[in-house]
């Protein structure tokens, strides 16, 4: 399954977002558009949400790869983790990580790899905008 790739703490992640993860976004947003009106509504929470949608998607990819869908994998990572093992500097090209992954799972297999999801281009504008004005941290 196609995913965005994204090095944390040295070791590369498949950031995948398919039809579990579409659930967990659904029932803690509602949707894909509403975690977008979230992290815009409220900047300071857009960190805790990238942070629990890299986790999130990284253990899919990693239950995908090893066929291990146990709750006790050791290889799956919390949210915490990413906040541990990343820098500020990361912010966007964590956010970039996650909404690329969001829209390659969104994708159907005939859609040409250019196309472009508007409210997923809206997300990466407004993380990049928080991420230099500062009202993300």
């Amino acid at each position: 399954m196609k995913g965005a790739e994204y090095i944390i703490a040295g070791k590369k992640y498949n950031l995948v977002f398919n039809n579990i993860a579409l659930q967990e976004v659904t029932r803690k947003f509602g949707g894909v558009e509403e975690l977008a009106d979230k992290m815009k509504a409220n900047p300071a929470d857009s960190m805790d949400i990238v942070f629990g949608m890299v986790a999130l998607m990284a253990n899919q990819g990693t239950i995908i790869e090893t066929h291990n869908i146990s709750k006790n994998n050791p290889d799956l990572i919390t949210a915490e983790y990413v906040g541990t093992f990343t820098k500020p500097s990361e912010i966007t090209a964590l956010s970039d990580a996650m909404t690329l992954a969001v829209k390659l799972g969104l994708e159907t297999e005939h859609q040409d790899s250019g196309t472009v999801d508007l409210v997923l281009e809206e997300l990466r504008a407004e993380e990049r905008k928080n991420a230099v004005s500062g009202e993300a941290v």
